[in-house]
């Protein structure tokens, strides 16, 4: 039976790979696709600027030519390593417990071995579960694809899927490549998925677990030689045939195509010379870059102090302006909601002292603070991610879908909380005390729950009307969220006995508006993010004016996730200037 989304998957692939492949290089002498075939994956090791990324294509053109597992090619260190590093750090701790010897076994002993062998794989499970739901995940952001189907997939034998992992040594924390590591070598032994890593050569001891180990040997100096015999290079050609330092320099298709280009029809002098063996490959980045490239510094900075590999408008958010030590303009919108949720308040609290007593009107203050205050903490406290919902909610976008299960979720828990609070009080005002925190609770969940409804759906590219779109979803969902939720508080009027249908409908308005004006304004959190942080990285300069003009020139390549620098040592090389 054929597989819909696999297919999908295999034309995403296919046009995702760059064009054209073919590069100066020096070709590994082990065949790639073979390896994978044969021993699940293998290790590719280089140095930054050796080819690692083009072969990687290479091997996923050829794996798709062939019709067999469709190769996924991935970034490692575009992964949750640094967000998320607890729900991985079990794997060390499992595999540090001590095991008491056979010999020595007693009944206890016995029991202690048992108990520690269950953590151990409970540990395990609990580890691969989460590196295989972040890489369905990744997989399914960047193909389109169901993330659910990803994680079949990845768990199905035989596997019909590859991954090609690329970016290893560009997470840069050692602890989070470290981790990172631990967990592919967990996968490599539970799942029967084919992995291909790329690393570099001092990585290979922590990767001995994945095959063969492939290197890719340095550019021959005949090679050099053969690439700099062109017209325009012959300057750089003799200076070459006399320094074989800058033969060594050049032994990298990078290296050298970078010389090519900014070297061609150039003067290569001694003082030149020795300007290029003491810079290196940042003295040949300064050489090769336009004049206009210096408008990319900026975005450089932004990318290197906030640890981002991959650069979207539609991403930028505070978390991006505080990392890169952006100065934030002053908004007012937020003082001004703040005004505006504060004169709604006293306006209910002054009905309901009319139409009730003061006593019930500062019982109903009471609420509608306390409600207001749950809702706030619970969207800034930390979440099984250990990210709020005020971090998740940093995003806009141009599609949007009903996340039916959270709503659900936002629901049952607001009922809850007024079920025990009615509970509470119904130990001293009877049966009645119940339905005075029931439904409340429900008519506070409804405005939740609607408001917890619109998620982001990923788009096949973005616009520029994301934004405005964003704000349009979230105020039709809060003036829903608000109409339902002020809908049953306005029905017991007619359901509840005469005498106690204003007690009920005052506080049923109170928790209603309590909840609604804070979730109303998380909702708004992301969208608000973003505006804020646009115009201060504008003011800062930091954007340059067409992303789409460095992409016709190569320094800047536009992928399914955003924009990213065409070589990481570009990107370090600008935020260095």
């Amino acid at each position: 039976m054929t597989d819909r989304h696999l297919d999908d998957l295999r034309r995403t692939a296919r046009a995702a790979l760059p064009d054209p492949l073919g590069v100066v290089g020096t070709a590994p002498e082990a065949d790639l696709a073979e390896a994978v075939r044969a021993d699940r994956g293998c290790v590719l090791l280089g140095e930054p600027g050796s080819g690692r990324t083009t072969l990687l294509h290479r091997l996923a053109a050829e794996l798709l030519e062939d019709g067999g597992p469709v190769p996924i090619v991935l970034s490692l260190s575009t992964g949750s390593w640094r967000v998320e590093p607890h729900r991985l750090s079990s794997l060390r701790w499992a595999s540090a417990q001590d095991v008491v010897p056979a010999d020595d076994w007693d009944t206890e002993a016995l029991e202690r071995a048992q108990r520690l062998s269950v953590a151990r794989l409970e540990q395990v499970d609990h580890a691969v579960d989460t590196a295989v739901e972040w890489l369905s995940t990744e997989v399914g952001r960047l193909y389109r694809v169901p993330p659910r189907r990803v994680a079949d997939w990845l768990r199905a034998d035989p596997c019909p899927v590859v991954l090609l992992l690329d970016g290893l040594d560009e997470i840069r924390h050692a602890d989070d490549r470290r981790r990172c590591v631990e967990v592919l070598t967990l996968l490599r032994t539970r799942l029967t998925t084919a992995i291909v890593v790329c690393a570099r050569p001092s990585d290979e001891v922590e990767l001995r677990k994945f095959g063969q180990a492939v290197r890719i040997p340095p550019l021959s100096a005949a090679a050099v030689d053969t690439a700099l015999a062109a017209d325009g290079l012959e300057s750089l050609r003799a200076a070459c045939l006399r320094h074989d330092d800058l033969v060594a320099l050049l032994d990298t298709p990078l290296a050298l195509a970078l010389a090519v280009e900014g070297y061609r029809g150039e003067d290569v002098t001694e003082d030149e010379v020795r300007r290029l063996l003491a810079g290196g490959l940042d003295h040949l980045w300064a050489v090769r870059l336009p004049a206009r490239a210096s408008s990319l510094r900026g975005l450089a900075r932004l990318m290197d102090r906030g640890d981002r590999d991959v650069f979207t408008v539609q991403a930028l958010n505070l978390s991006w302006v505080r990392q890169a030590g952006l100065r934030t303009p002053r908004a007012v919108g937020p003082w001004v909601y703040a005004a505006l949720a504060l004169a709604a308040a006293i306006g209910l609290l002054a009905f309901t002292t009319r139409a009730t007593d003061p006593g019930f009107a500062v019982l109903c203050a009471a609420v509608l603070a306390a409600s207001a205050a749950a809702q706030v903490y619970s969207a800034g406290n930390a979440t099984d991610r250990r990210r709020s919902r005020l971090d998740l909610g940093d995003f806009v976008a141009t599609r949007w879908s009903l996340d039916w299960r959270s709503a659900a979720t936002a629901l049952l828990t607001c009922v809850l909380a007024g079920l025990v609070t009615g509970a509470s009080v119904g130990m001293f005002g009877g049966a009645a005390g119940i339905a005075l925190g029931l439904l409340p609770g429900t008519a506070a969940g409804l405005a939740v729950a609607v408001l917890t409804l619109p998620t982001r759906a990923p788009a096949a590219r973005t616009r520029p009307t994301a934004s405005r779109w964003t704000l349009a979803v979230r105020v039709a969902a809060g003036l829903t969220a608000l109409a339902l939720g002020l809908l049953p508080a306005f029905a017991v009027l007619a359901l509840v006995e005469r005498r106690f249908a204003p007690y009920v409908h005052h506080l049923m308005l109170a928790a209603t508006v309590g909840v609604w004006l804070a979730a109303f304004a998380v909702s708004l959190h992301g969208w608000w993010s973003h505006r804020v942080a646009v115009k201060a990285v504008t003011r800062a300069g930091v954007l340059p004016a067409d992303l789409a003009a460095f992409v016709a020139e190569g320094l800047l390549r536009a992928g399914p996730d955003g924009y990213a620098f065409g070589h990481p040592t570009l990107r370090r090389h600008l935020a260095r200037d």
